[in-house]
């Protein structure tokens, strides 16, 4: 992820992951590599709003 963040420059891009894959290590895992959020499919519309 710092190569996507080197890539947008002074812009901030969120990076949103979409997976299958609930368990919470996997959740922490991508957070702390820099992830702003994880959303697991199938995607509820509410929670991809909020």
């Amino acid at each position: 992820m710092p190569k996507m963040r080197e890539l947008a420059g002074e812009r901030w891009v969120p990076i949103i992951f979409v997976t299958a894959d609930a368990t919470i290590e996997s959740q922490v895992h991508l957070l702390a590599l820099g992830a702003d959020d994880y959303l697991v499919k199938p995607v509820h519309n509410d929670i991809l709003r909020a």
